[in-house]
């Protein structure tokens, strides 16, 4: 494919460096012509501060060949090349083989063919335009990188959800474990604090027994030191 597109490119850059030889050599074989188009584009020409002069245009025309056909040549631009030569072809063309305007039908009928042909390689042209080489035009680009940044949004919105929904699962086993430690803290205080509480009443308990031994223990000493004494009374020395 590439050794096709190379030969279409050098047989239309050499036809164009050719004719443009030719105009920048010997102009005046054009001026005669190109003299019609050039008086009905005059006023075109001034408005966009143009030379209007038959002969300068001739050699500008035949300039652009020579360079575009270069570039095609070497390969280099081709795109703008291509388009600078479907442009500069037009006027040459029309200027060249006005077979509308002859009247002699042999001459009509060759300039006719001559006209068509012309026409062929301004569609070679236009082709040319449009070739890039094998690679993606920007419409194609455009349209799949849109194509890829709905994918990548879509890919990312799911992502998104994904951990938004792992957060708050986590967030929920936090809350849990916070909830089963508080829990556990409060049940572990409140059996401390019953402990705590059993053991201050056995030792109440200890300590009011301790108290009724004590008393038992007064009283019962206390009665053997009253009959210690009635007995002392009762003896006769």
């Amino acid at each position: 494919m590439a050794l096709i597109r190379t030969a279409a490119r050098t047989l239309l850059g050499a036809l164009f460096v050719t004719s443009g030889v030719q105009a920048l050599r010997n102009p005046d074989r054009f001026v005669t012509r190109a003299k019609p188009v050039t008086d009905r584009m005059s006023t075109a020409l001034e408005a966009a501060s143009l030379p209007t002069d038959t002969e300068t245009l001739v050699k500008a025309n035949g300039a652009i060949q020579v360079a575009g056909g270069a570039l095609l040549l070497t390969g280099i631009a081709t795109r703008p090349a291509a388009a600078a030569l479907a442009g500069s072809l037009v006027p040459s063309t029309v200027a060249a083989h006005p077979f509308w305007a002859e009247s002699d039908p042999e001459r009509r009928a060759d300039q006719q063919v001559q006209f068509a042909k012309n026409m062929g390689l301004l569609g070679g042209l236009l082709f040319a335009t449009m070739d890039r080489g094998g690679k993606p035009s920007l419409a194609w680009r455009t349209k799949h990188a849109a194509k890829a940044a709905k994918r990548e949004a879509k890919l990312a919105g799911v992502t998104t959800a994904l951990a938004g929904a792992s957060t708050a699962q986590k967030a929920g086993n936090a809350v849990r474990r916070a909830g089963g430690a508080v829990s556990w803290t409060a049940g572990n205080a409140a059996g401390r604090a019953t402990g705590a509480a059993k053991r201050a009443g056995d030792a109440a308990s200890h300590a009011g027994r301790s108290v009724k031994r004590s008393a038992k223990t007064a009283r019962r000493e206390a009665r053997i030191a009253v009959r210690a004494a009635r007995l002392g009374r009762n003896l006769p020395f």
